[in-house]
């Protein structure tokens, strides 16, 4: 028969089991009770607000209200998670309840097993009996009962391993049923120990948050009670004085009545003299014209007083200087006389005549002839008009101006000695004038009534006054308009190194610089320090600060104001042009002590940039500045400017040097064959030689093919990428019609 003690067991468990899925049950109840208490007391406390505002601002209604309003919505968040939890640890009941009656179906299966295995037992042994009442004979001898033995034996050996078999069973059940109730009660008492505790938390923390609330408002509603208490004191201060305050208007109304009748008296003469002060203003409106006239003589005879002065002053010291060595000239005459006497009959002596003091009198400006027809405001308006870059003022000639590129006159009338006086003086200081007449070369910026700016350089041409003036754009624009490749942001985004822009004349580096500057002015923020003769493009603070220097009138040098700059905590270097070994070998400083540095050198193209940095250098310096040079160097821009194939300007063709590891070593071997062809045929990102950037503009339809010929560019023997320049820079505004020659 089956153990009845393990039969006994495994349904105590069960029983166990299901008694502590009651409790959990019950547990939760509890937590809910809890829960509804919580809310109670949520629910008084919202009717003793109640109770409280009905004194208090509508404000503070708001934010107690809001308040209620987030505790509220957290209650019901811990409710939505609380039933989580409860239906979480229901469906853990229910996995138990399953793998409760896969025990139970289990325990009947094993059970229906064993009864079978002993009804098969007892059927086994009836037939052994029958077998032996059968055979009594036999089993009455020797054989039989050795026979039987062993039948016995193999019998108590089957039942033996079968009892082991089904105790090992019950061992195994009765484990796995204790770690399953081990594991429901472990996640029941968290699961309770977390939701009570989260629960009571934050009730607490709502409670106490809402208490505080409650009384800051009550203490905020008794000092307002007081404060108005203080207001209704000062009112009723202030209605005693307004009884005295309204007699003394009362009799000020008596004197402003009186007033207003004497007004009405004077009014007609008051008519009277606003007629007379228009007639007045008429006449000083007619006579204002002589009277400017007049301050101007004035000021030129007192500009002419000063000088005579000056040269009066002159004179007289000379006069002085004359009159002490008179003397000493009478002695030695007198000497000389007594020799002759001596010695004979004298010869004819002609007396030594004095220095002559030289004066330069003031010399008028001369006035604009009929012939001329316009001043210097109104030519200089139309450069600015055309957007040409430069105008030429010369005897015999008539006004040229540069536009894209080409010298184009501007109207027919040929410019006379006194055209150009009237021209040129205006923009000129007394002192400027008298040195140009003294034959020395003028250098000076001049601002039109439009705020455009003008470098100047007045000079003698065959004895006559000559000058060009220069327009300096304030306008500068990204590398997208100017047609510059991507590369320029690389190298203006660099932390340190030096970045050198070379090319002729006249090829736009000073533009080029001034959009770099802008690029880093907008896109960082570090200290940008720029060392200039002169300064062309004034810039405005975006993201950087920049510190502009002019060399002449900020600086003596490019190399002191480079040496300084380093004492002025930059970041960026910009120069606008490097002449000497000086200059060149402050700036390789600079990049080496961690400084970017940009400057700009007059040479037609990158490799001869490279030479030219050698050629300023020797011997030993040169063998340490090729070092500098290779480690420091970032990248070499040159550029040249080429006609438009639509006749509407000029588009810049460049070629960029990008220094990487194979450039540095050319550099420290003096290898420029090998570098220039790396430069054409290495394909490193932004590198590229003049012929690959004219073909990519030809490709474009930007250039027509003569001005690739004439520029004598080779055909690249590689494939050109025709998006090298960034896009199509912007156009002139001139049409074909709108010519120079037709302004007047």
């Amino acid at each position: 028969m089956l153990d009845s003690s393990a039969d006994m067991s495994v349904e105590g468990r069960i029983a166990r089991l299901e008694s502590e899925l009651e409790d959990m049950s019950i547990v939760g109840d509890a937590t809910n009770k809890e829960i509804f208490k919580l809310q109670g007391r949520f629910d008084r406390l919202s009717k003793d607000f109640d109770e409280i505002a009905e004194g208090a601002s509508a404000e503070d209604l708001a934010q107690v209200q809001s308040s209620l309003d987030e505790m509220g919505s957290r209650f019901k968040a811990v409710e939505e998670s609380l039933a989580s939890h409860t239906q979480e640890a229901q469906e853990r009941v229910e996995q138990v309840r399953g793998d409760l009656e896969k025990l139970r179906d289990a325990q009947g299966q094993a059970q229906n097993k064993f009864e079978e295995f002993e009804l098969g037992v007892e059927e086994r042994l009836e037939a052994v009996k029958a077998e032996l009442s059968q055979a009594s004979t036999f089993l009455k001898s020797e054989d039989f009962e050795k026979y039987r033995q062993g039948q016995e034996e193999e019998l108590n050996k089957e039942r033996d391993s079968q009892k082991e078999a089904l105790e090992a069973l019950k061992g195994e059940l009765s484990q796995r049923l204790e770690e399953g109730l081990k594991r429901s009660a472990e996640d029941r008492e968290a699961l309770v120990a977390k939701t009570v505790s989260d629960l009571k938390g934050e009730s607490e923390r709502n409670l106490f948050e809402l208490e505080e609330r409650l009384e800051g408002k009550a203490s905020q509603q008794e000092e307002g009670l007081k404060g108005l208490e203080a207001s209704l004191n000062h009112l009723k201060e202030m209605m005693n004085g307004a009884d005295s305050a309204m007699e003394t208007l009362q009799s000020l109304r008596g004197e402003v009545d009186k007033l207003a009748e004497r007004i009405t008296e004077f009014a007609p003469r008051c008519d009277e003299a606003l007629a007379q002060a228009a007639k007045s203003q008429e006449e000083v409106e007619q006579h204002l014209g002589a009277i400017r006239m007049a301050m101007r003589l004035v000021e030129q005879l007192d500009q002419r007083v000063t000088e005579i002065g000056k040269n009066a002053e002159s004179l007289t010291e000379a006069a002085a200087e004359a009159v002490a060595a008179a003397p000493k000239i009478a002695a030695s005459m007198a000497q000389a006389a007594q020799a002759a006497q001596a010695a004979g009959p004298a010869p004819v002596v002609v007396a030594a005549q004095a220095p002559r003091v030289e004066v330069i009198e003031e010399e008028p400006i001369p006035p604009v002839t009929e012939n001329l027809g316009y001043d210097l405001g109104d030519i200089l308006q139309v450069v600015i008009s055309h957007g040409a870059s430069d105008l030429h003022l010369q005897v015999g000639c008539t006004p040229t101006v540069r536009l894209n590129g080409d010298l184009v006159p501007v109207g027919e009338t040929k410019l006379a000695t006194d055209d150009t006086k009237a021209l040129i003086y205006p923009a000129m200081t007394r002192e400027q004038r008298q040195a140009v007449r003294q034959g020395k070369e003028v250098s000076f910026s001049h601002v039109t009534a439009d705020g455009v700016r003008f470098l100047v350089s007045a000079f003698l041409e065959r004895g006559n006054l000559s000058a060009n003036f220069h327009m300096l754009r304030t306008d500068v624009l990204p590398f997208e308009a100017l047609g510059l490749p991507p590369v320029l942001k690389k190298f203006s985004l660099f932390q340190n190194g030096l970045v050198i822009l070379t090319g002729p004349t006249g090829s736009g580096k000073s533009t080029t610089m001034a959009s770099m500057v802008d690029f880093i002015n907008n896109n960082r923020k570090c200290h940008i320090v720029t060392i200039e003769d002169p300064i062309e493009y004034y810039h405005k603070t975006v993201n950087s600060l920049i510190t502009q220097r002019e060399v002449g009138d900020d600086t003596q040098s490019f190399r002191d104001a480079i040496n300084t700059a380093m004492r002025q905590d930059p970041d960026v270097l910009v120069i606008s042009d490097i002449r000497d070994a000086e200059t060149m070998m402050s700036a390789i400083s600079a990049a080496e002590k961690g400084y970017l540095v940009i400057a700009a050198l007059n040479t037609p193209d990158t490799l001869q940039a490279l030479r030219r940095m050698l050629t300023f250098f020797t011997g030993e310096t040169q063998r340490q500045f090729r070092l500098l040079l290779a480690s420091c160097l970032r990248g070499i821009v040159s550029q040249k400017l080429v006609a438009r194939a639509d006749d509407k300007g000029r588009i810049p063709a460049v070629e960029v040097l990008v220094v990487d590891l194979p450039v540095s070593e050319y550099i420290l071997n003096d290898d420029f064959e090998a570098l220039a062809a790396y430069q054409q045929q290495s394909g490193v990102e932004g590198m590229q030689s003049f012929g690959q950037s004219m073909g990519a503009l030809y490709a474009q339809g930007l250039i027509a093919k003569d001005e690739e010929i004439f520029h004598e560019v080779p055909a690249p023997e590689f494939p050109v990428d025709p998006v090298i320049h960034n896009a199509e820079p912007q156009q002139s505004d001139i049409g074909d019609n709108d010519t120079i020659m037709n302004w007047l």
